[in-house]
């Protein structure tokens, strides 16, 4: 029992899966009585005429006034049920009984009012609702998935736009991006060191030194260290997918029939032979004896259901043409139900007459639907796929922007708070050494803050020298000759910082950092540098005499720089001085902020 019931509960559920594209505004739309109602006469018409006779014409006009009124009838309930959300199946189905009711009801009256009928007949043509709902749900169903897959469409087109601009301006606006960050920290900066160069001059001049060491502590506290704070800040920022800019173009969008398809696929002998049960009762509910009526109807579904089941068998496996296949299939259809009728025949069991024309034409209908049903959700798979490709492409070159983005800002960081806040506090050292601020230290130390400056400007350019090295020799140049800097690089790291420039700036930042604590905040006069690669790392050790951060225990910038550059570090204060050892990872590393 309990495996029957989880049966059931499957196939229930599969059910109402397969129903969720009927539960929507589409399913009321004017499609599906632009292309239900015409049908709906050509079906409806001929075979009443064939059954009752009369002029053709008339039963067609009929018919069409009964069509008016069942296009009226939906057109209500759309706009009664789809004010906020989506209608529901239950609620598509309830409205399309009611639809066909009034539409048989119709019907049945105007043909008493144009005289092609003694009686409307109503007890028999509202029976027609056992044909209607099913064509109609079929039709319903049909529509709404081409809707979805018109949606989906819209969204593919929409995102390839915004792809193309994004691709096409990226470069563009990551330098106008670049330009405009650069230029701000310069008019940020200028203020300050203005005032540090009159103090320079001033000092050069014979008067206090002091001034000079006061400038300098200004333009640390009020600038740079504010500054850093601000750039690493906005660097961990993640700006909302929204910042791209939207595209203008608007393209058609359009539904375009995929190049062929498989026939098995568009073949549904149940779906078939269910509807055509219904679409059978109200003929032989008039026509048979009761007795004759049920075995009737279980020889016309079955032997509908075995013919097209051995055309699904028999052509199931080729592929054909879309131009070709698709009328060739709903021209099947209409001939498999004129064949089943005519073997009920040939069985001897009682049948109504003169329905021919109204099989060919309902199974004409669930022919055409099924079979557009098919190549709309086939080209609907394809499209889905091919937005999520290009969705996946276009999340990428956003992450690509935003990591970019903040590679510059965590860049500029480095450079404000390593290259030039060093330079400050090395030519503040000096200047205390020194006692005295001559003419030669005054030009040294307007060039290592120039030089400083010059980086905020210096990105990273495609064959450019190693950041590395260059920051080593920076360093060096910076603290002098009375700090002695001992450095060793392996050729394998070496080689593999060539090869990752963003590994190669992370390193480069490092190093200055530790380099830079050890010497201000250490008060080191020698230290030993070595960058080495191991496994999937490069490995930088710095071994100082000093002795070690003097701090309150507090994580500053450093730090901060140190967790977002290294895999793993640590800091090892002896007798001997401090250690610091730092791991830069080369893969999947999360070198200048994770995208």
């Amino acid at each position: 029992m309990e495996r029957i019931g989880a049966v059931l509960v499957a196939s229930v559920a599969r059910v109402r899966e397969a129903a969720l594209p009927l539960g929507s505004a589409g399913a009321f739309s004017w499609p599906v009585i632009a292309i239900y109602c015409p049908l709906g006469v050509l079906i409806q018409a001929p075979a009443n005429a064939s059954i009752f006779g009369g002029q053709l014409h008339a039963w067609i006009l009929a018919s069409a006034a009964g069509m008016a009124v069942l296009a009226a009838v939906l057109a209500a309930a759309r706009a009664l049920v789809c004010r906020r959300a989506g209608p529901g199946p239950a609620c598509v189905l309830v409205s399309y009984g009611i639809a066909a009711l009034a539409q048989t009801a119709t019907f049945g009256w105007m043909t008493v009012l144009l005289d092609v009928a003694g009686s409307p007949l109503l007890s028999f043509r509202l029976m027609g609702v056992f044909l209607q709902i099913p064509l109609l749900t079929v039709t319903g169903y049909a529509v709404a998935r081409h809707d979805a897959h018109r949606r989906v469409m819209a969204k593919l087109e929409r995102t390839r736009d915004r792809l193309l601009e994004v691709e096409a301006t990226l470069d563009a606006e990551l330098d106008r991006a670049e330009t405009a960050l650069v230029d701000a920290l310069h008019a940020s900066l200028e203020p300050a060191v203005a005032s540090l160069e009159d103090a320079l001059a001033d000092a050069e001049a014979g008067r206090e030194p002091a001034t000079v060491i006061h400038a300098i502590d200004a333009l640390v506290e009020e600038q740079v260290r504010p500054l850093t704070d601000r750039l690493v800040a906005d660097a961990q920022e993640r700006a909302p997918f929204e910042t791209v800019a939207a595209s203008r173009t608007r393209s058609r969008t359009r539904v375009p029939l995929p190049a062929a398809f498989r026939v098995g696929d568009a073949l549904r002998p149940g779906i078939a032979a269910f509807v055509l049960l219904l679409a059978a009762v109200p003929t032989a509910v008039r026509a048979l004896e009761p007795w004759s009526v049920l075995l009737y109807l279980a020889a016309f579904s079955l032997s509908s259901w075995t013919l097209l089941e051995l055309a699904r068998l028999t052509l199931g496996r080729a592929r054909v043409w879309t131009v070709l296949g698709a009328p060739a299939v709903v021209c099947l259809y209409p001939a498999v139900g004129v064949a089943a009728y005519w073997l009920v025949g040939v069985a001897g069991i009682a049948r109504p007459g003169g329905i021919t024309v109204g099989i060919a034409g309902v199974w004409a209908v669930l022919g055409l639907t099924l079979t557009s049903d098919l190549l709309v959700e086939t080209y609907r798979v394809r499209s889905e796929r091919e937005l999520e490709r290009a969705t996946r492409r276009l999340e990428r070159v956003v992450a690509l922007i935003r990591r970019r983005e903040r590679l510059v800002k965590r860049r500029l960081a480095f450079v404000v708070h390593g290259a030039l806040q060093g330079a400050l506090h090395a030519a503040a050292l000096r200047i205390v050494e020194a006692q005295a601020i001559t003419e030669q230290l005054g030009l040294e130390i307007r060039r290592d803050i120039a030089a400083a400056l010059s980086q905020i400007s210096r990105g990273r350019e495609p064959g450019a020298s190693l950041r590395t090295p260059t920051t080593i020799d920076e360093l060096a140049s910076v603290w002098g000759d009375h700090r002695h800097l001992r450095v060793q690089i392996s050729p394998t790291a070496r080689e593999r910082l060539v090869q990752a420039p963003d590994v190669d700036e992370a390193v480069a930042e490092v190093i200055r950092e530790a380099v830079n604590n050890a010497f201000r905040h250490g008060a080191a006069r020698s230290i030993e540098l070595e960058v080495t690669s191991g496994d999937g790392d490069i490995a930088i050790a710095v071994h100082d005499d000093g002795r070690g951060h003097p701090g309150d225990g507090r994580r500053g910038f450093g730090s901060r720089l140190f967790d977002d550059l290294c895999r793993t570090w640590t800091v090892d204060t002896g007798s001997d001085g401090t250690r610091f050892h730092g791991l830069v990872a080369l893969a999947g590393q999360r070198s200048l902020g994770p995208v």
